[in-house]
């Protein structure tokens, strides 16, 4: 032992870990500076017994330890121990028995390490990870954790909000599993962002729960390690929030089309004008006894055409102002940009301002409802009539040429739409108020101050964002949707549309038997019409001009198809349509509107199965919806 303490002594006095040598009897026979230094006794301690200079608590918890050691047993404790200057710490006491030639115990290897900041991490970190732990079970909202599409955490609240008795039965299942079908396009896109991203902003995804219910809640998603992918994601209910702001974006749509309302009613003039007068013509050249058979083909060609027209005009404006429900579609920036400007486009020619548009192609790469950014550029390119015509008002006699640019651009996995005018701008002590709700520039009367606030509100729910840009004279704002990584937009297409199904077949006639067809409309001119071009096809057609009327003469005999007017007094389309359904399951049935059905109607009729038609329709559509039931 002697020689192994002169060899060694040196060595230990410069180690920074406290380091002794005891005999056989437990008495101190070396012990290094660091030893010494933690000991609360002074004075010479070699040749003491190990008792005499440790604190006494301290070594009554040691002494077991000592004795195995003693006995030829290898030790190893952590036990707290005071200390002169730092308090109580807690040491790692090791002990290593040395024994003789001869193979008896000839004493003791002592040394000690301070783990107390070690042991004060470890408890820290537990803490935290029980206090992490502890806010993730509490939380209200989903919070899910997924690698590789895989759920490996879940919290009550997410097994909750996707109809899980139990979060435990989650786990393992794909999370893209309870993505509703319209929405994975959407979700994959956000996914394959956190690879650059790492981190997506909040939007809006539509999720399947366990029964076949849904849910729209607000999401995010982070990357925590782009080496090891996890992916965390918290989701929030928003269901509530959806159906209020839904009627606020209708409310805004509505006053959006009040202001275009003038230019709609010029656009629906002229090809009434032109009706008018070719009627006008072919009924004074028949008094007259002018009438030629090829100039009154022409005319009656003139009036379909302009009535075509008529329901092209209609129809965008019945789009545009249709309640939609919330499922999601690939959309075209570049449509978008046009179907917005033509709404426009004769309030534009009125005010004598010219909109200029570089639109690149960018095709579907938007995951979205086109009529929400539809309203979102409407009410950008309103705003802009609004400030040149407030520049002009403000400059009387200066001449102030209108200008509206609108650019569509995609790069970098994102969409850019920029509206620029030179109107009068925004001043710099406003450009932080003017997405704020029921804020406006413009005078009392014009505008609700929603417009931005909406349009905000739409782009946010689009995962995109929308700025005001400093411009050079007027006011530049830029809409930045995310689009759908090249791949997933290829093989990704677009949901499918609300589009009902296809009509039920309708049962085959014998060949002797004319296809009966049930015609319900309150207005005769159009049932006389529909009856008229049914029979001129084979068809034979019984009419009817409410629901009740139409039950009866099902009592009569049961059609091959039946074709109804939504809108009526008494029992209306839906209900007919409902009731026929209970009795009449496979009797293909159509419904015509000429305007605006709500998502719930639709649905309903979707479910039983029943086409919907937007007046004005011409003939021809209708026999192409009915089917040729005559061959």
């Amino acid at each position: 032992m002697d020689v192994a303490l002169d060899l060694f002594g040196p060595i230990a006095d410069d180690l920074p870990a406290p380091v002794a040598f005891l005999d056989a009897a437990g008495r101190l026979i070396y012990a290094n500076r660091a030893y010494r230094d933690r000991l609360a006794v002074r004075g010479e301690i070699l040749g003491r017994p190990l008792a005499e200079v440790l604190d006494a608590a301290y070594f009554g918890k040691l002494r077991p330890h000592l004795n195995a050691a003693l006995a030829g047993e290898k030790a190893d404790v952590t036990l707290p121990a005071p200390h002169p200057h730092l308090g109580v710490r807690h040491l790692r006491t090791v002990l290593l028995p040395r024994r003789a030639a001869d193979g008896r115990i000839s004493g003791v290897l002592l040394y000690d390490t301070d783990v107390t900041d070690a042991l004060t991490a470890r408890a820290a970190q537990r803490d935290s990870e029980s206090r992490y732990r502890l806010i993730v079970e509490l939380a209200p909202d989903m919070i899910v954790m997924h690698r590789q599409g895989m759920i490996e955490v879940i919290n009550p609240a997410g097994a909750r909000m996707l109809g899980a008795a139990d979060a435990a039965e989650l786990v393992g299942r794909k999370l893209m599993d309870f993505v509703h079908p319209a929405y994975r396009g959407k979700a994959l896109g956000r996914l394959a962002r956190l690879k650059s991203d790492r981190f997506v902003p909040l939007s809006n995804i539509k999720l399947l729960r366990q029964d076949g219910t849904t849910v729209m809640v607000e999401s995010t998603g982070a990357l925590t390690n782009p080496e090891n992918p996890l992916i965390i994601t918290v989701a929030r209910d928003m269901s509530d929030r959806v159906e209020a702001r839904a009627e606020l974006v209708q409310a805004s749509k509505l006053a959006t089309l009040g202001q275009v309302a003038a230019g709609v009613a010029h656009e629906l003039n002229q090809p009434l004008a032109v009706i008018g007068m070719s009627a006008e013509g072919a009924l004074s050249a028949h008094q007259e006894g002018a009438v030629a058979c090829d100039a009154l083909v022409e005319s009656l060609r003139t009036i379909a055409a302009q009535a075509r027209r008529m329901s092209d005009i209609t129809s965008q404006l019945g789009g545009f102002s249709r309640r939609q429900s919330d499922d999601v579609e690939l959309l075209d920036p570049v449509e978008c940009v046009e179907n917005a400007v033509g709404l426009i486009a004769h309030q534009f020619q009125l005010c004598d301002i010219t909109v200029a548009m570089d639109l690149a192609p960018c095709g579907a790469c938007v995951a979205g409802q086109a009529v929400q950014v539809e309203q979102v550029l409407l009410n950008l390119l309103t705003n802009a009539r609004d400030a040149i015509e407030a520049r002009r008002a403000e400059t009387p006699g200066a001449e102030v040429p209108g200008r509206v640019r609108v650019a569509v651009a995609r790069q970098d996995g994102q969409v850019t739409i920029t509206v620029s005018d030179n109107g009068g701008g925004v001043p710099a002590a406003l450009r932080d108020s003017v997405f704020d709700a029921f804020f406006t520039t413009k005078p009392p009367g014009i505008g609700t101050g929603l417009g931005l606030s909406v349009s905000a509100g739409i782009v946010r729910e689009h995962g995109g964002r929308i700025a005001l840009d400093e411009g050079g004279e007027g006011a530049v704002f830029r809409v930045v949707l995310p689009a759908l990584p090249d791949d997933l937009e290829a093989a990704s297409p677009a949901p499918a549309p609300v589009a009902t199904p296809a009509p039920a077949p309708a049962p085959a006639p014998d060949d002797e038997d004319e296809i009966a067809i049930l015609v319900v409309d309150d207005e005769p001119l159009i049932a006389s019409e529909i009856k008229a071009f049914l029979e001129r096809r084979g068809c034979r057609v019984t009419t009817a001009a409410h629901g009740e009327e139409a039950l009866a003469r099902l009592r009569d005999g049961v059609p091959d198809a039946l074709v109804t007017v939504l809108r009526m007094p008494g029992m209306d389309g839906l209900r007919l349509v409902r009731r026929v359904h209970q009795d009449h399951p496979d009797l293909p049935s159509m419904v015509m509107t000429g305007g605006v059905i709500d998502a719930e109607e639709r649905a309903e009729l979707d479910r039983l199965g029943c086409r919907v038609l937007f007046k004005p329709l011409s003939l021809r559509d209708l026999w192409d919806v009915l089917g040729d039931l005559s061959a």
